[in-house]
This record gives C-alpha cells, structure tokens and sequence, in this order.
C-alpha cells in the first residue's frame, strides 16, 4: 500500500512537470509572435514627405 502512495505520488509530479513544460512552451511562442519589428529609415524625411504619409495602426485582439 504504501508503495502505490509514492508511485502514486511520483506519477503526479511528472505530470505537473509535463503540463508546466508544455504552458510555458505555448506562451514563449505567443511572444515571439507578439515582437514588432522595427523599420529604420535609409534617410531623413522631409515635412512635406511626412505630411503625405499614411500612417496605419494595428491593434492587438485581448478579446481571443
């Protein structure tokens, strides 16, 4: 009896070992994919070039 206890025991550490492994692989692909790259200039732009600029801005969904 007391055998199947820590049999029992170990089996359960092994599986919170595996599901905290596999929520922190999921979360660590979600931030990769959350990483904005950034766009640098070759040159200075003039204000009449900023002021035909369309600028678009994306948002992120909090809602999935």
């Amino acid at each position: 009896m007391n055998k199947k206890k820590i049999l029992f025991v170990i089996l359960v550490l092994i599986l919170i070992i595996i599901i905290g492994v596999l929520i922190y692989k999921k979360n660590s692909s979600q931030k990769e994919e959350n990483k904005q790259n950034e766009i640098t200039p070759l040159e200075e732009m003039t204000e009449e070039q900023e002021r035909q600029t369309m600028i678009s801005l994306y948002f992120v969904d909090t809602r999935k």
